[in-house]
């Protein structure tokens, strides 16, 4: 399989297509380890969670790995302010990776909003505005949907915080893979 192939199916597959593998009720770890240093000690940073696709075992995906704890960020705050009056709206900034075969072969970054529920996929600047592609967005809510189900009991989906954040979705499905 191409890698131009594997990104297809992260943009197009649904939750159902995935085999969830909880780990440990979502605490990890998931055998998929970053190293964390903290004052000249190193320890494990598991990925909390992992998934293999049904239809290629081959394909498996972990994630919930921090990278960034407790983030404040204006954008976020513009956009999604705290229900809490005097806190302010923070968010981890995480990853999931993508493994073929066992090999790391793609990262996906994202800013998980605790308080919110919500995962708001990292974009870029691009001529002073917020762009991601749609390919990512995509991938991002099949992989919150795999975890949580039904996205219907939030406040926010990932669609719209990124509206609310002002994020332009730029659609690249269309265009042809190689």
């Amino acid at each position: 399989m191409r890698f131009n192939d594997v990104m297809h199916i992260l943009a197009n597959s649904t939750a159902e297509d995935w085999h969830y593998i909880p780990c440990h009720g979502g605490n990890g770890p998931a055998y998929a380890v970053d190293w964390k240093e903290s004052e000249g000690n190193f320890t494990p940073n598991p990925h909390p969670r992992r998934a293999t696709y049904s239809a290629d075992v081959n394909l498996t995906i972990a994630w919930g790995l921090e990278l960034q704890e407790d983030g404040e960020f204006a954008w976020l705050e513009e956009g999604i302010p705290s229900f809490i009056k005097g806190k302010k709206t923070t968010a981890d900034l995480e990853c999931i990776d993508v493994f073929w075969a066992g090999a790391l072969i793609a990262r996906r970054h994202y800013y998980a909003v605790a308080s919110e529920h919500v995962w708001i996929p990292a974009f870029q600047h691009s001529e002073g505005e917020r762009v991601i592609l749609e390919s990512h967005v995509r991938f991002l809510e099949t992989v919150s949907h795999i975890e949580a189900g039904d996205p219907m009991n939030k406040l926010y989906t990932t669609r719209s915080a990124l509206e609310r954040i002002g994020v332009r979705v730029d659609n690249d499905i269309a265009l042809p893979l190689y």
